[in-house]
């Protein structure tokens, strides 16, 4: 841990930072696939009928 001028601002906003890359991955790799194949079922399961 780096213990200097501005480390005390640094730290967290390297925690907030390295916290938005793991967010933004997990809802670019995840969540988004997993909407998609939900809303095309539905359209499909829409057009059945």
């Amino acid at each position: 841990m780096r213990r200097g001028e501005g480390s005390e601002i640094q730290s967290p906003m390297a925690v907030a930072v390295i916290g938005g890359l793991f967010f933004s991955t997990l809802l670019t790799l995840i969540f988004i696939p997993v909407m998609y194949i939900v809303f095309d079922n539905l359209r499909k399961t829409k057009e059945d009928i």
